[in-house]
């Protein structure tokens, strides 16, 4: 059996805009968190953490061990006495780029219905949890 996870997963990596001969959405994310990693240094602030959290991104290998060992890139906050905020993975690579793509994309009309689709499914997920919640203590 297949669970619902691993058809998104399935349907958000056969996006065709992924590819190099298409659009090559990876390779025109990676331009612009360079580009956004050099304005914050030019600007004179901290980028170390930033730089790791998105190359990890980018980075195949570095993102797959994330996914395969359930290690956990920590950002941090402006403040240093708030805690850091963790982001799990679990998505393979080409699947999260398909993702962000359609999350960046939505307007395009060639992205509504596959946005409206995730929305709807991140919306089911939060009444579910709710639901859990609320009849925990039943």
């Amino acid at each position: 059996k297949i669970s619902l996870f691993e058809c998104i997963e399935k349907w958000l990596e056969s996006l065709p805009e992924l590819d190099e001969r298409n659009f090559n959405f990876p390779a025109k994310y990676e331009q612009a968190v360079s580009a956004i990693i050099e304005d914050k240094t030019r600007e004179g602030k901290d980028v170390d953490v930033l730089k790791k959290y998105y190359y990890s991104l980018i980075n195949q290998q570095e993102h797959d061990d994330i996914v395969k060992n359930g290690v956990v890139v920590e950002k941090r906050k402006e403040s240093p006495t708030e805690e850091s905020r963790r982001f799990p993975r679990r998505f393979t690579q080409r699947a999260f780029f398909g993702a962000l793509m359609v999350y960046l994309y939505r307007e395009n009309p060639k992205f509504q219905l596959p946005y409206q689709i995730l929305n709807y499914l991140i919306e089911i997920d939060g009444l579910l949890m709710k639901w859990r919640y609320a009849h925990m203590f039943l």
